[in-house]
């Protein structure tokens, strides 16, 4: 049937099950891509694009989209095998671009304050993002939100890795 011989009804049908289709795939794809990067928890469409982007050395466009873009990103990961790991010693995954911004979100949904000890930065204390459950046995949790907490220095080194306590309130 031509669009011309569709009634209104079932032109505005078709409108609808189309954006459903759209709104589905876009929400397949972010699935993918959190998944694909192991993260766990909630982030925006534009927080998977620059993760993704940032592990599979692509660049970001601001010109396109953020949905266009993460399908696009849901399309390159189908073509790859095996994740792309690019971070390869501890210097460099605390220097990655992943892990800066991951830091930042754990600062601005835990504040600045120890969750053990509860100094603050008008105490003057230098603050670490903790990986609860460390890298080193928890590789899997090492970009996931829910597995950080902000220490001062003193408590972070105390912790060491060897316990996952988690001191969150």
């Amino acid at each position: 049937m031509t669009r011309a011989k569709l009634s209104k009804a079932q032109r505005k049908e078709l409108s609808a099950k189309k954006r459903e289709r759209r709104k589905n795939d876009i929400e397949n794809a972010r699935t993918e891509v959190q998944k694909w990067l192991g993260l766990g928890g909630l982030f925006s469409t534009l927080e998977l694009v620059v993760l993704a982007s940032e592990k599979l050395c692509i660049q970001v466009n601001g010109k396109i989209h953020q949905n266009q873009q993460i399908k696009y990103i849901a399309r390159k990961i189908h073509q790859s095998e095996k994740p792309i790991n690019n971070v390869k010693t501890k210097k460099d995954f605390y220097s990655s671009r992943l892990w800066k911004i991951l830091r930042c979100q754990a600062f601005e949904k835990y504040g600045n304050r120890c969750a053990c000890c509860g100094a603050d930065s008008c105490d003057g204390v230098k603050f670490h993002v903790d990986h609860i459950k460390p890298r080193s046995t928890n590789p899997e949790l090492e970009l996931d939100i829910n597995n950080l907490q902000v220490l001062c220095e003193d408590c972070n080194i105390g912790k060491l890795n060897q316990w996952d306590t988690d001191w969150r309130p």
